[in-house]
């Protein structure tokens, strides 16, 4: 029999579940449309169903590259974008914004439009 002095086993989903939450992103049950908060304090709001890339960069200064189909390309960058990469890769981030610690910047490059002839 196990002393009540011990601690409870650890769950499976405290030892290998969710990643540490961050101030940087709510996470949770992701809603349909993700709000990417820029440097210059705009907010992009961008359906689930528009990522059409998600590129992880760990060259020393750790860039997430968002691809968001016919609206354009985030680059978030900070130290802990590998966690957001994979909380954005199961749909569990709603809103995506610098807080300077776990996020650094984020910086949205809009598509290019183009004149198509009817």
């Amino acid at each position: 029999m196990r002393d009540r002095s011990d601690k409870p086993p650890m769950t499976l989903r405290q030892k290998y579940g969710i990643p540490e939450p961050s101030d940087a992103w709510d996470s949770g049950q992701g809603r349909p449309i993700i709000g990417f908060w820029t440097d210059e304090r705009n907010c992009v709001g961008v359906a689930f169903s528009k990522v059409a890339s998600i590129l992880y960069e760990e060259d020393g200064s750790r860039k997430l590259t968002v691809n968001a189909e016919g609206i354009g390309t985030f680059l978030v960058e900070g130290p802990r974008v590998l966690a957001l990469f994979e909380q954005l890769a199961s749909h569990q981030v709603s809103t995506v914004r610098v807080d300077k610690k776990d996020v650094t910047s984020i910086t949205f490059i809009p598509c290019k439009k183009t004149d198509k002839e009817d």
